[in-house]
């Protein structure tokens, strides 16, 4: 037999209550009193132009709210209409926001990375942190800082794909609360692959910094279908300096701490730590 269908997106829903509505408010018109039947009849009236209204508006405005998950028939569909391109302007603001939780992170442990004494207030001319003159970048320029950022990010996430056979969509926006950038997403089939890099010259991050991505790839888990929730995977990938930064014990307690926060959510997920030296990474121009 064959399978009966179902209702499946917001669609089919807004379809059957329009006419529902419509076909009951007709059918119930003379039971009423004379007295109100021409204020129903306004109601029958207005109401489906009011409803047109609506879906127009979100059409126009929310056009993926009007779509299950599982309407999507090609996984590149799919990517694009729920995690759009990030703007430059969202992604260096992302990235503005990593150095400055860096220089922070190394303010507290007292690890000393910068090229500047750390600062309490944060704002957008921080310098970079420095990277070493045997494979990274040593510019005191901001911009410098974030492309150094970016060429980490690019080097890590193409390690990752050659390592699982998947293409990475990087920087992409999710527009959720609050809204965020994803450094890479794949998806391929109904397996779908959230990473996020961070550089830390420490080679481990605090607590809340772990929540905070698993909180991230929570939010995107709670969007995908029940067949890609089986299947999805967030990966946590450490970017860090030099292979003497951290001792085994503590790299040790680093993973167990991640493993346990991470035993939290429902879903899989994979810390990967990677020395930057050994990734493809030069400066654009010397100034050392």
């Amino acid at each position: 037999m064959a399978e009966s269908a179902h209702i499946k997106n917001p669609l089919s829903i807004i379809g059957i209550f329009a006419g529902l509505v419509e076909v009951i408010g007709i059918g119930t018109l003379p039971l009423l009193h004379v007295d109100i039947q021409s204020v129903y009849i306004w109601f029958l009236m207005f109401f489906p132009t009011l409803l047109v209204g609506a879906f127009f508006y979100t059409l126009i405005y929310h056009p993926k709210s009007l779509y299950a998950p599982g309407d999507f028939q090609h996984d590149a569909s799919w990517l694009a209409t729920h995690f759009p391109p990030a703007t430059a302007n969202q992604i260096e603001q992302k990235m503005r926001f990593e150095i400055a939780a860096e220089r922070q992170i190394a303010a507290e442990s007292s690890v000393e990375i910068l090229e500047t004494p750390p600062v309490a207030a944060v704002n957008a001319t921080l310098p970079p942190l420095r990277a070493e003159a045997s494979g990274g970048l040593s510019l005191r320029e901001p911009d410098n800082g974030t492309a150094f950022l970016e060429q980490v990010e690019g080097e890590v996430i193409k390690l990752i794909e050659q390592e699982r056979g998947l293409e990475f969509k990087r920087n992409l926006h999710h527009d959720g609360n609050p809204p965020m950038v994803i450094d890479g997403m794949a998806a391929k089939g109904d397996q779908v692959v959230m990473i996020e890099v961070r550089f830390s010259a420490s080679g481990t991050l605090p607590l809340d910094t772990i929540r905070k991505y698993l909180d991230r790839a929570n939010i995107v888990y709670g969007v995908l279908t029940e067949m890609r929730k089986e299947k999805f995977e967030f990966i946590m990938a450490i970017a860090y300096q030099r292979p003497d930064t951290l001792p085994s014990m503590k790299t040790t307690a680093s993973l167990a701490r991640f493993e346990k926060e991470a035993s939290r959510y429902p879903f899989k997920s994979t810390l990967r730590r990677i020395n930057v030296d050994q990734l493809s990474i030069y400066p654009a121009e010397s100034s050392l």
